[in-house]
């Protein structure tokens, strides 16, 4: 089967340029192109921008018929060719007049054709090889195709030698119109030949008896359902091709139809349904119910109209005819009438029954929409035109066709259905189950496969966006990016080239392209709405934020998570993030060694007993007791024991006590017990008791508890008699239950303490520690071919067992790609085993840059091993630079923070 012609959309300024622009579709429509043109196909009262938006989902090319006009503001064409930039590739500048400046730099990449200053011959030839890759015919057949009721178009550039018009003929024939078809115009795909029947002959020729001889279309067990537009699915896991289908109530009644045509009796139906809801997928499930005897016609050749005209009496029994997205049929005011007479003929023609007519239609305005009901009509006077003219409806056969024969296909899956599909064997309805939003799971499985091309194939705009957007979820920020950050963070993922020639408002194209609905789903990346009713009326709005589109997000966390991440990205976090984007970012920062980073993030998010743990586990506890300070003064009591405890701990005992003095308010219980936990549980009980019993006479009983447990579990018991008595009288019911608990049990050792269970191994440890070594390496190659990424890490330890560390290292590599990132401190560990000091630092630095801690202590003792003393120390102290090297000293104080703020 040939494939179908591309659906070509031609787009202008408007009045300024019509000629050109019809010159244009002509040409591309005698080269063999379906064309879509806003002079043509659309008519007054159409919604422009459903329109707009269903042109920009069905073209696979998009050619724009530039001139000066075509950049003027007040257009806004940028909303046009924008979004085909970044979701079909496809984007062909034809320019017909000289420019004042040169293309925008979004369109410079784009192979652009100039029509101006060339004859009609030479620019027909320049505008088709653009097109379609290669030369047209040299010589324009003798009798070019007129389109009924428009007059060709002229060509409005330099040649004198103009096509002959429609009214040209008229004048030369005494005013008497003549309308031919050229050779082969109306034969479709069958090869047939209609030399020069006028067209009204073309369409209403008496039946021929020749299906027999020559029958339509191919056998029924040769289908192939993406020749038969069915969209192709996401690959999860191993997973490919179709997915594994379930059955709706929808499917039933389109299985009782095809029933019936098996029974003999002719049927048409009309599944109604929008862009993605599986509308195709069912017809082609309810296809395959049908015996190997019957064939399927499918005409979209040399286009859907002239197909369908060329060849529909043709159609034997027993034979399909699959018009999917029949608005191309049956909404064509020029041919609609012939193109449903046609149909109704075919299924009341008992000689030629059984035939099953299948179709499938977009619902609302400029789709099904205009076969529901007959329009209202206008007066003549209101229209202008005789009144015949008024009151016929090129529709009429088409309405009589669908009515009572529509199927309407759900845009969504129940809860029970999205149940049903979450215990299924293919994962990737799983995944489309689980994931998908309000049940719309064909529109998920189908968005998905192009939000992946639509990645690949971005400009380096989109692409800056998206991989800033990505990074920040994957580093833990919250779903909703505020557009400020988004921006300043994309810039980070831009070339010094690529920054220079984007224009001015590069992210309004970027992100209108990245916005526009895939598949009836969200764009990869889409503002994200708010929820409804989550503000009153008189609050104002929240910033504007965005989303990244679920599985895209779910699909770039696993490429991008072994990609470091950018200095100006951290840069614009600690310009824009505060609050839980802020925290959710320092946790992924000091995972990464990035210490000063995380301690401005985490005092942003107002978390200061954080920053204190941060300097403290670098060895600055000086440094960190201001931060300490700060989160007991914010309210943050606990951060009074967390610093007592460091102090006892690092046998400053009269500093503990010292320090907690001199805090504000300290006499308050809970800070006391606060401290005093910290000091026992640092060991120093004796020091402790004085502070529980401070805690204690200002009315937390629970210090009490909190005593006697330190004295009971240090085997102390008589000493903790008293407290437990103490603690038992309080008012406090749980504290004194408690207490009485202990009371009885006193004679047990630690009695509230239990030991935890030994959590079981992973299967990949299971089989490593059991297996022999040829059969792991069976199970890794099984594993690795199921895009398991720890399979590619156990062959890796196979082949260190056996001596190859070289090979071995190269298995840790695939696994890092494949998405395990502890392959990179495994390898840092193996290289360090045999004393590859520099290289064991190498792997260990990617390793701190995915996130792990491990390699950060590693790393420091690598340098330590290299006779690097000073870089260790400021490695452990003071970390990474956001730029990857180690940094130096840098003090942070509360007050500097307040500064960066």
């Amino acid at each position: 089967m040939l494939d179908e012609p591309e659906l070509i959309f031609v787009h202008h300024a408007g009045h300024p340029d019509d000629q050109w622009a019809e010159w244009v579709a002509w040409q591309l429509e005698e080269a063999g192109y379906q064309v879509e043109l806003e002079l043509w196909h659309w008519r007054a009262g159409d919604d422009v921008v459903t329109r707009m938006n269903a042109a920009l989902e069905r073209a696979s090319a998009l050619v724009a018929v530039i001139s000066p006009h075509y950049f003027e503001p007040e257009r806004n064409t940028e909303f046009v060719w924008g979004p085909v930039v970044g979701r079909r590739g496809r984007l062909i500048p034809v320019v017909i007049r000289p420019l004042e400046n040169h293309l925008p730099a979004i369109l410079s990449s784009r192979l652009a054709v100039e029509l101006h200053g060339l004859d009609e011959d030479a620019a027909t030839r320049a505008l088709i090889q653009a097109v379609k890759g290669s030369s047209p015919p040299h010589s324009r057949p003798d009798y070019p195709p007129r389109i009924p009721n428009r007059r060709q178009p002229r060509y409005p550039g330099k040649s004198a030698d103009r096509l002959t018009t429609t009214q040209d003929n008229a004048d030369r024939s005494g005013g008497q119109i003549t309308r031919t078809a050229p050779v082969g115009l109306l034969a479709g795909d069958r090869g047939h030949s209609v030399d020069h029947v006028p067209r009204h002959e073309a369409v209403h020729r008496p039946p021929r008896q020749d299906w027999a001889a020559e029958p339509l279309g191919r056998p029924i067990r040769e289908l192939d359902p993406y020749q038969l537009e069915v969209h192709r699915a996401i690959e999860v896991r191993g997973a490919q091709g179709l997915p594994a289908y379930l059955e709706r109530q929808h499917d039933k009644r389109l299985q009782a139809v095809v029933a019936q045509a098996v029974a003999g009796k002719s049927q048409f139906v009309m599944l109604v349904g929008t862009s993605s809801s599986g509308k195709t997928r069912s017809c082609y499930e309810a296809l395959r119910l049908l015996p190997d005897d019957w064939r399927l016609w499918h005409p979209y050749n040399p286009d859907r109209r002239r197909a369908v005209l060329a060849d529909l009496e043709h159609v034997g029994p027993k034979t399909v005819v699959w018009l999917n997205e029949a608005h191309h049929y049956l909404l064509d005011f020029e041919h609609s009438e012939a193109i449903a007479a046609g149909l109704r003929s075919l299924l009341s023609d008992d000689g030629r029954a059984p035939v099953l007519v299948l179709g499938t239609i977009w619902p609302g305005p400029g789709y099904f929409d205009e076969l529901r009901s007959k329009p209202p009509l206008l007066t003549a006077v209101q229209a202008g035109l005789p009144e015949p003219a008024v009151q016929r409806d090129p529709l009429s056969q088409a309405r009589l066709l669908v009515v009572g024969h529509e199927l309407h296909v759900p845009t969504s899956f129940s809860p029970e259905e999205v149940e049903r599909l979450k215990q299924s064997s293919d994962p990737r309805l799983v995944d489309a189950a689980q994931s998908a939003r309000d049940g719309m799971v064909t529109q998920y499985l189908a968005a998905a496969f192009e939000l992946v091309a639509l990645y690949n194939h971005a400009s380096p705009a989109q692409k800056a966006l998206l991989d800033a957007a990505v990074d920040a979820r994957r580093l833990g920020h919250p779903e909703r990016l505020p557009l400020p950050f988004l921006l300043d963070a994309a810039e980070a993922y831009l070339t010094d080239t690529e920054w220079d020639l984007l224009p001015d408002n590069w992210h309004q194209l970027a992100l209108a392209q990245l916005a526009s609905p895939v598949k009836g789903v969200q764009g990869p990346l889409y503002l994200a709405k708010r929820p409804r009713g989550s503000y009153a009326i008189d609050e104002p709005a929240p910033e504007p934020a965005y989303r990244v589109a679920d599985y895209l997000l779910d699909h770039l966390r696993a490429v991008r998570r072994t990609q470091p991440v950018p200095a100006l990205f951290w840069q614009a976090a600690l310009r824009h993030c505060a609050g839980q984007a802020a925290k959710d970012l320092a946790v992924a920062a000091a995972a990464r060694g990035l210490k000063q980073v995380a301690c401005l993030l985490w005092a942003q998010a107002g978390e200061f007993s954080e920053v204190g743990r941060q300097l403290v586990e670098a060895y600055r506890l000086d440094d960190a007791l201001p931060w300490f300070k700060e989160a007991y003064v914010s309210g943050d009591l606990r951060a009074v024991g967390t610093a007592v405890e460091e102090l006892v701990l690092a046998d400053r005992d009269d500093d503990a006590a010292a320090w907690c003095e001199a805090l504000p308010g300290v006499t308050t219980a809970e800070a006391a017990r606060w401290a005093a936990e910290a000091m026992a549980k640092a060991g120093h009980i004796d020091v402790a008791l004085p502070w529980f019993a401070r805690a204690a006479d200002n009315g937390d009983t629970s210090a009490c508890l909190s005593a006697a447990e330190a004295l009971a579990d240090s085997g102390r018991r008589t000493e903790a008699l008293p407290w437990f008595e103490r603690a038992a009288m309080a008012d406090d019911s749980h504290v004194a239950d408690v207490a009485a608990e202990w009371l009885s049990v006193i004679n047990l050792p630690s009695g509230r303490h239990r030991l935890g269970t030994r959590p079981e191994p992973t299967e990949s440890a299971r089989i490593h520690n059991n297996l022999p070594l040829g059969e792991v390496s069976q199970w890794a190659n099984h594993a690795f071919r199921q895009r398991q990424p720890v399979a590619a890490l156990v062959r890796a330890q196979q082949l260190v067992r056996q001596g190859q560390l070289e090979q071995a290292l190269s298995e840790a590599e695939k696994a890092a790609a494949e998405g395990e990132m502890s392959a990179l401190y495994w390898a840092g560990q193996q290289l360090a085993d045999v004393g590859r000091w520099t290289e064991a630092f190498t792997w260990c630095r990617r390793a701190v840059a995915a996130g792990s801690e491990l390699a950060a202590h590693l790393a420091i003792v690598c340098l330590e091993e290299l006779g690097r003393d000073d870089d260790a120390q400021h490695l452990e102290q003071f970390g990474w630079t956001a730029e990857g090297g180690i940094a130096g000293p840098w003090p942070l104080h509360p007050t500097a923070s307040a500064e960066n703020e």
